[in-house]
């Protein structure tokens, strides 16, 4: 694949979660997530601890919430938490900071991120969500997220994790 990449004089841009952090005015705080989600379930876990990023923190705290449910449970209760918590906090706002239009305006065909957000495409096509199966790029891809990416303009933004 490696050749095939140079032989076509294509490009691959890796980005993590710095591009939110630089300036959340525009999108959303994973930290102010984090804490909102420590608050209302009680959870007591360390997100003071610099080495410890926000993806072990969430794993922790669902492992941590004090429930009757089981696991499966428990995660979509914290996930339909998260994205309620997320549409509050970029309620009025473009969803996407300068940083991400930057990231995209550079020579990159694929980018690969870590991210969970949707900001890179937003930045793009404000619209995305709306459109959002429109620009996938494996239209049978939903269960496990191993091969999802979606076309938007002329970029591939591959979402990956761990």
């Amino acid at each position: 694949m490696v050749d095939s990449y140079q032989n076509q004089n294509k490009r691959v841009l890796l980005v993590g979660n710095g591009v939110n952090l630089i300036d959340s005015s525009q999108s959303f705080s994973w930290e102010a997530l984090l804490q909102e989600l420590k608050n209302t379930y009680g959870i007591n876990v360390d997100l003071d601890n610099v080495f410890k990023p926000f993806p072990l923190a969430f794993d922790e705290m669902i492992h941590q919430k004090p429930s009757s449910n089981d696991f499966h449970d428990k995660l979509k209760t914290i996930k339909q938490k998260i994205s309620h918590s997320i549409q509050k906090q970029i309620e009025g706002k473009r969803g996407f900071n300068q940083y991400h239009e930057k990231i995209m305006s550079l020579p990159y065909n694929d980018i690969l991120t870590t991210n969970y957000d949707y900001s890179l495409q937003k930045s793009l096509t404000p619209e995305f969500l709306n459109l959002k199966e429109k620009f996938a790029i494996n239209k049978q891809e939903r269960k496990f997220n191993l091969k999802r990416g979606y076309s938007v303009s002329d970029k591939n933004i591959w979402h990956i994790h761990g």
